[in-house]
């Protein structure tokens, strides 16, 4: 506090300068920025506009859904003989990538931590 006679001066400190200490921690609250607020009022209507398309999104869903179960039909598909052929080698070349891209994965979670690359 600042006394009537030397109105400048503190008298716990005698004229002192402060700590170092709290010296640093008033230069780094003083340097920090104050805090950017939430842009709420322009974030509302955006908010509200996806809300509302996910909204129509399902209300379109659930009104078409009774009318798209009933044109399906839940019988195996009857797939001819020369198709079975074509539908192998498919799942060879599928199982090849697949394979492929798990020995990809496991070198990278093996090498992960060493210093090799």
């Amino acid at each position: 506090m600042a006394t009537p006679m030397n109105p400048g001066i503190n008298p716990q400190s005698h004229g002192e300068p402060p700590p170092a200490p709290s010296r640093a921690r008033r230069k780094i609250i003083s340097a920090t920025p104050t805090p950017i607020p939430f842009p709420g009022k322009r974030a509302l209507p955006g908010m509200l506009l996806a809300a509302g398309v996910f909204g129509w999104g399902a209300f379109d869903f659930f009104r078409y859904l009774p009318h798209t179960l009933r044109q399906f039909s839940f019988a195996a598909p009857r797939v001819p003989i020369p198709a079975v052929r074509d539908l192998t080698q498919a799942g060879w070349v599928a199982l090849g990538c697949a394979l492929s891209l798990f020995s990809w994965w496991l070198s990278i979670r093996l090498t992960r931590g060493s210093k090799i690359l």
